[in-house]
């Protein structure tokens, strides 16, 4: 599955481009990363809703998603290869 173009967001973690989107259920906030130009395996995690002090939900941030792509390539995510998404949650 590509991701589509007009709904993710480009995030540059250590010189490679990744293109990544979330969407949100009843179980979390699923996050979904690919390479920016060339995608292979996809990166499926999970983020747990948050709140502010005004009970203001908020979103998931470029930093979260930075630390998603990290510990993920830690575990064995191969992007520019082709195969099942890879599962990190």
């Amino acid at each position: 599955m590509a991701l589509p173009k007009k709904k993710s967001r480009k995030i540059i973690v250590d010189e490679l481009a990744y293109r990544w989107l979330t969407s949100g259920n009843d179980y979390g906030i699923d996050i979904y990363v690919e390479l920016y130009d060339k995608p292979g395996q996809l990166l499926w995690g999970r983020a747990d809703y948050r709140y502010d002090a005004n009970r203001q939900q908020l979103g998931v941030t470029p930093s979260d998603v930075e630390s998603l792509i990290r510990e993920a390539l830690v575990k064995g995510w191969a992007p520019g290869t082709t195969g099942k998404d890879f599962k990190l949650f």
